[in-house]
């Protein structure tokens, strides 16, 4: 497939060092020789990390623009071509998009829902109010921006400066596998789809339909084409993350809470979640723990390499028969 690099802007997200996602380098918006405390993370090679430093050099003479705040995101993709302002948006919303999820790894490590202070931002998105990408131009060896429409969005805090940058030894965790894995069997990409999920809830200024969006999410690792009860959705959860039976119906409890007292409320009865916690830090506090039970069911599902539904099922009966429920 003919591919073509691609770098794209992601304000609110401050690193020290150059360092590799998937397949996707992350770069501050200078060079060494610029900053000489600038160095790079082992996940890449000294090799790549000079390609990079050339890619930003270059990229800082086609484009005399100041990058504040701003990491740039650099990668081979697809070679995308378009004749107007619609089909250039396009280009940019699928090269953000493949952006976007490699940063759900460092948003389900450093981030928590409601806590819009430390998101970075959604990538493309420039202070200007644009949404844009450049691309590698062979013609003229400069960046190109590809001309995207007006799209505004104002942010809270100071956005993400992760405590530690990604490097070699995380290939081996299970949180990498969850985001980066290359499987492409139905159980593997239900569970990604809910950790995308995740990511999505967080930029969501609305906490209620954040919280509406992770009980639907539950609902769809229980079954992805069947609407469950409740009460069904959690028999086909719980058996993966109790430790115990005793933990099981404490979980089994909590979910009954989540589902009657507050998923209802909002739902039907058209309360606000605001209404059914004494203050915010109580809401915030709720949707991490759903958070939690979400991430746990994906982490251990994934682990135990189960690439069938009926895989899953037969491996929910055996957990189900070793804590006698």
């Amino acid at each position: 497939m003919d591919s073509n690099m691609y770098m794209v802007p992601i304000t609110n997200l401050v690193i020290e060092s150059v360092f590799k996602l998937g397949d996707v380098y992350f770069s501050p918006p200078y060079t060494q020789a610029e900053n000489c405390d600038l160095s790079f993370t082992d996940s890449i090679t000294q090799a790549e990390f000079e390609k990079i430093q050339g890619y930003i050099e270059l990229f800082n003479k086609s484009n005399q623009i100041v990058m504040t705040n701003t990491t740039m995101a650099i990668m081979n993709y697809e070679n995308l071509s378009y004749q107007n302002i619609e089909g250039a948006s396009i280009v940019i919303d699928r090269v953000c998009e493949k952006v976007d999820r490699t940063l759900d790894y460092l948003r389900l490590a450093y981030c928590q829902m409601g806590n819009f202070d430390t998101l970075p931002g959604l990538p493309g998105f420039v202070s200007d109010g644009f949404k844009t990408v450049y691309t590698w131009d062979n013609n003229t060896n400069r960046f190109n921006i590809v001309p995207g429409e007006v799209t505004l969005m104002i942010q809270k805090g100071i956005g993400l400066m992760p405590s530690n940058e990604p490097s070699r030894r995380d290939l081996d965790k299970i949180d990498w596998k969850c985001v980066f894995s290359e499987r492409t069997d139905e159980v593997f990409l239900n569970c990604r789809t809910a950790l995308t999920r995740i990511n999505e809830a967080m930029y969501m200024t609305n906490l209620n339909a954040a919280f509406i969006y992770l009980m639907t999410t539950i609902e769809m690792l229980a079954d992805k084409d069947t609407m469950l009860r409740f009460d069904k959705t959690k028999t086909k959860i719980l058996p993966f993350i109790a430790r115990d039976k005793t933990h099981y119906f404490e979980l089994s409890e909590y979910i009954k809470y989540l589902s009657q007292s507050k998923r209802t409320e909002i739902v039907h009865n058209g309360k606000n979640i605001y209404e059914l916690y004494t203050d915010k830090s109580q809401v915030l506090k709720e949707l991490f723990k759903v958070t939690c039970l979400i991430t746990r069911y994906v982490k251990v599902v994934v682990a135990l390499e189960i690439h069938t539904y009926d895989e899953l099922e037969h491996k929910r009966n055996e957990l189900q028969r070793d804590l006698k429920v």
